[in-house]
């Protein structure tokens, strides 16, 4: 069990004397975690900064109490000056670090990281319990901690899912609520950035289960495998947590949690692993859209690029192979084109020529629509009509523009259902991708967010 004393929640504050690298100034100061999770250092003097000057690109600081703390990247920062010698200035860290002094992110490693993420426990969804214990015993309730979970490997590191229980406090009693964190395990010691990679492609996964925007809200670098020790290293990343779009009810629909996955979750997240690795451009598309509050055509062109790019990195999208193409068309056209026009027009046909022998959009969206086809809900009808309409939609958005949110296909189906209905080819190229079972994928794609608008036919209330 976990008590809130040893990590830095929001509006702690952390006062202490700070300065930078080479600089001789060390001034008094506040470093505060915000209630949004950024941080903000508050010094009062100069800190070596001059308007002119290089800002510095990270700053040492040590509390009352001992604590050294690391802050990278700090922002450009606000001034404000009282009197002739009196400045007060304020800096917004990227990366804060504590128990530790490093220059670069990259000089701090271990073999045992644990990655701390709120509301992991939505996509847990084993049992999320609250229960309180009241100072005169009036109220408790028996509980049975979950079992570690093991989902399996990354760049070579083992990842397990662990439950805590974390206390707060309210006068006299206790609250308990079920966390989890991701521990990350390497025979070999990583610097932080490389562990950052590898955690970024543990959280992403729950992404797209939860369709929630995750953010991280602490590492910690075990350095002498007691979580306890005074060499851990706290890595806290500054972040804004994004905006949600949630359902009327306030409920948030869910691609997949850890329940539909827990028969075979080691399979399904090696099988996620791999296809990241190879559709990375896909997986960042699909997700830089999935809950962010943006314009329909913005949703739109990002998911039939992912489209795009899973059929580009998927299928040989090509007529004839390179030797054959050589051979009919390019040997025989190249040499027909006269010598009388501009060298500018000469290169112009030869790149035309060239890229002729690429499939367009439309049939490279309707290779993915086919291999869909028979794990999409039954009463998702998506015809021969749909990717011609939203490849001519995708091309008169990026190359001719539009900015109405009532642009519709040739055929008159809405911005708004085709943006859907790619988001849910999307999802569902993603759950085949992991591995999952026509019948499965169908299930878990009615639970999606895009489900319910695809069927509602374009009328957005």
């Amino acid at each position: 069990m976990r008590n809130r004393a040893d990590i830095l929640d929001n509006d702690t504050i952390q006062r202490g004397t700070w300065w930078a690298p080479g600089v001789d100034e060390i001034m008094y100061g506040d470093l505060t975690k915000h209630v949004d999770g950024h941080f903000t250092l508050l010094v009062i003097g100069t800190m070596g900064f001059e308007p002119d000057a290089k800002k510095p690109t990270v700053i040492f600081g040590v509390t009352a109490s001992g604590t050294k703390y690391s802050l990278f990247n700090p922002s450009i920062p606000l001034r404000y000056t009282y009197g002739p010698e009196i400045n007060e200035i304020t800096f917004r860290p990227s990366v804060v670090i504590r128990n530790g002094h490093f220059e670069s992110p990259a000089h701090i490693s271990s073999r045992n990281v644990q990655m701390e993420i709120d509301n992991l426990e939505w996509w847990m969804n084993e049992t999320g319990t609250t229960f309180r214990h009241d100072h005169d015993g009036s109220f408790i309730m028996r509980y049975a901690m979950p079992e570690t979970v093991t989902l399996g490997e990354v760049h070579g590191c083992t990842i397990e899912l662990h439950p805590y229980l974390l206390r707060t406090r309210d006068g006299a009693n206790s609250t308990f609520k079920e966390h989890w964190r991701v521990v990350a395990t390497s025979t070999e010691s990583r610097a932080l950035p490389a562990w950052e990679s590898t955690l970024e492609i543990v959280r992403l996964f729950f992404v797209i289960g939860t369709e929630y925007p995750f953010v991280p809200k602490r590492y910690l670098l075990i350095g002498s495998g007691d979580e306890e020790h005074e060499d851990n290293y706290h890595v806290y990343p500054s972040y804004t947590q994004p905006p949600v779009e949630q359902q009327n009810d306030g409920s948030i629909r869910q691609l997949y949690t850890y329940r539909d996955l827990k028969d075979n979750i080691r399979k399904y997240f090696q099988e996620y692993v791999s296809s990241y690795e190879r559709h990375t451009d896909m997986y960042r598309e699909y997700i830089s859209n999935i809950f962010h509050t943006q314009l329909l055509r913005r949703k739109f062109t990002s998911f039939t690029s992912a489209l795009e790019y899973y059929s580009n990195q998927q299928y040989d999208n090509r007529y004839l192979s390179p030797a054959e193409y050589q051979a009919a068309i390019l040997d025989s056209i190249l040499p027909a084109v006269p010598s009388t026009v501009t060298e500018d027009f000469r290169v112009k046909l030869i790149s035309m020529l060239k890229n002729a022998n690429t499939l367009t959009l439309r049939e490279k969206l309707a290779k993915v629509v086919d291999c869909c086809r028979p794990y999409l809900p039954t009463n998702v009808v998506v015809d021969a009509r749909i990717p011609a309409e939203m490849a001519a939609l995708r091309n008169r958005l990026t190359h001719i523009g539009g900015n109405t949110e009532r642009t519709k296909g040739k055929n008159g189906t809405s911005l708004f259902r085709l943006a859907n209905l790619a988001g849910l080819i999307t999802a569902c190229v993603l759950l085949k991708e992991m591995g999952l079972e026509s019948a499965q994928t169908m299930t878990l794609l009615v639970g999606s967010k895009f489900y319910p608008w695809v069927l509602s036919n374009g009328k957005h209330t």
